[in-house]
């Protein structure tokens, strides 16, 4: 038959010594990569040289001396992981609910109990919040939005860009413009506005110029014409503005330049007489 090495049985038990082998039996017990396939925890390694975990025991496989461990430190590993879930079927995590929701920063919602995850579970490489699909629409009652889309419609801030105004915020809590509803936009939750409100909030400002090209301001009027006492001479009713439109200073009255020889011609016909 040949030659042939024979050991004695003692030497069994220094071999497994030297290799590192703890364990004469793995029945019942759970591999790192069993772990990952039963629990979805694929990071075991991470956690063991952590010191989160550790194992049972080593035994030999086919891939070499790999950790062991008990199901019930399973357990323990996932409440010290924070993980309170078994399963995740039918919910959402915080990627999916902002993909499907439309919302931005479902974390500092969180953070600031507008929603509560119905638990923790795995989420990729990371322990993460999930939620139920419903909650979409519990936050978004929380956060005041009304709108399920905000297609064709002007957020604020564009609202203010596309009018000219820049105090959009403060006409709509005088309530001189009502949103269409509420909505997400890139800085959060934010008033919407049909285009056909511009002409609306004009109206209600008592604006009726689209354009002043070629006037001028009664400052500028005052400036030009000389005439000090201006604001005595429009009361008096010497002189009427083409139009009205926003200045800095708030709704201002313009005049074309040929009223400042009307207005001198009327101002010296009355000291005539």
């Amino acid at each position: 038959m040949g030659l042939s090495a024979f050991y004695k049985p003692q030497q069994v038990a220094e071999l497994k010594v030297a290799l590192g082998i703890t364990l004469d039996s793995t029945e019942g017990l759970l591999s790192e990569g069993g772990i990952r396939e039963s629990f979805g925890l694929s990071q075991i390694a991470k956690y063991r040289k952590r010191g989160t975990i550790t194992p049972f025991g080593y035994a030999v496989t086919g891939g070499g001396l790999i950790p062991f461990y008990q199901p019930q430190q399973i357990a323990k590993l996932k409440t010290a992981l924070g993980i309170t879930l078994d399963s995740t079927e039918g919910l959402l995590n915080e990627t999916e609910f902002l993909r499907v929701s439309g919302l931005f920063n479902i974390a500092a919602y969180r953070k600031r109990r507008l929603i509560k995850p119905i638990g923790f579970a795995m989420a990729g490489p990371r322990v993460g919040a999930f939620y139920h699909p419903r909650q979409i629409a519990e936050l978004k009652k929380a956060l005041g939005i009304t709108l399920e889309s905000t297609d064709g419609l002007l957020n604020e801030k564009e609202f203010g860009k596309v009018s000219g105004f820049s105090r959009v915020s403060t006409y709509r809590k005088r309530g001189l413009i009502k949103p269409i509803g509420h909505g997400m936009s890139k800085s959060g939750v934010s008033a919407f506005y049909d285009r056909s409100q511009i002409g609306e909030l004009k109206k209600a400002l008592g604006i009726t110029l689209d354009n002043t090209d070629g006037l001028l301001n009664e400052s500028e009027f005052i400036r030009i014409s000389g005439l000090t006492n201006f604001a005595t001479f429009r009361n008096r009713g010497l002189i009427k503005p083409v139009g009205f439109a926003l200045r800095n200073s708030g709704l201002v009255g313009f005049y074309h330049p040929h009223q400042i020889a009307e207005l001198k011609q009327r101002l010296a016909e009355l000291r005539s007489r």
